[in-house]
C-alpha cells in the first residue's frame, strides 16, 4: 500500500502511524470535529500534543504529534494532526460512533476508516474496505477491540483499551495494535509485518491549556 510505504520512507527509522480502519457499513459520522463527552478515546483539541519513543527494527527515535487546528472541509470539520519532526497531517474527527480518519497527507480516505468504535467494549469487532485518494483499487481490512488492561509506558501506567487492525496488502499481513487511554489517546502502538517490527510509546502529552 503506497501511503504506508511513504511513511517508511519519510522516518527513515521505520517508523509507521498505520491505521487502516473504515467505518462500518450504515455507520456515517457526524459532521463535527470536537470530542464525544463519553467516552473520550483520542483528545482532538486544538494543542494537544504527544510525545512518544520509538523502537523500528532495533532503531530508536522520537516523534510528536500535534493538534495544530480545525480545518472546513465541504461543510465538514475536522481536526488536523501534524508532526513537527515528518511530514505528516492527518485530518480526525470524534463523534458519538468512534474515531475516524477523513484525509491522510492531504488525500481524501474514502469512506473515512475508524479508527475506534463507540461504545467501546471488549469483544467488538468491525471489518470493511476503503480507498485512498490517487491509490489504486480498495484495501481490506479487520479490526477488534481485543481487551482492557492495565499497561506500563515512559508517560506513566494507564488502563487502556487493546485494539488490533489486521491488513492485507499484496498477500502480505500488516498487523497494528493501540492502546488507548481515556482522555490521553493511544499510549503505546506496535506495527508487526514481515521484516518489519515497530514500537511507539507515549512519553509525555501536553494538554490544552
Amino acid at each position: 500500500m503506497r501511503w504506508h510505504r511513504h511513511l517508511l520512507s519519510i522516518l527513515g527509522v521505520l517508523f509507521l502511524l498505520a491505521t487502516t480502519l473504515a467505518k462500518p457499513q450504515g455507520a456515517d459520522p457526524k459532521k463535527d470535529a470536537k470530542p464525544a463527552k463519553t467516552p473520550n478515546y483520542y483528545p482532538v483539541e486544538v494543542d494537544n500534543v504527544w510525545h512518544y519513543k520509538v523502537t523500528a527494527n532495533g532503531r530508536d527515535a522520537k516523534i510528536s504529534t500535534r493538534i495544530a487546528k480545525i480545518e472546513d472541509f465541504n461543510g465538514e470539520k475536522f481536526a488536523r494532526l501534524e508532526s513537527p519532526t515528518v511530514a505528516l497531517t492527518e485530518h480526525l474527527s470524534q463523534t458519538d460512533k468512534g474515531v475516524f480518519r477523513h484525509r491522510f497527507n492531504g488525500a481524501d480516505v474514502t469512506p473515512p476508516f475508524k479508527l475506534l468504535p463507540y461504545p467501546a467494549k471488549p469483544g467488538t469487532k468491525w471489518q470493511g474496505e476503503f480507498a485512498v485518494e490517487k491509490d489504486q483499487g480498495k484495501h481490506k481490512y479487520s479490526g477488534e477491540i481485543q481487551a482492557e488492561e492495565n499497561i506500563d509506558v515512559p508517560a506513566g501506567k494507564y488502563k487502556a483499551l487493546r485494539v488490533v487492525i489486521k491488513l492485507e496488502e499484496n498477500g502480505m499481513m500488516i498487523e497494528t495494535t493501540y492502546w488507548f487511554a481515556k482522555d490521553v489517546g493511544f499510549v503505546k502502538q506496535t506495527v508487526e509485518a514481515p521484516g518489519l517490527s515497530i514500537l511507539l510509546e507515549l512519553e509525555k502529552m501536553e494538554r490544552k491549556k
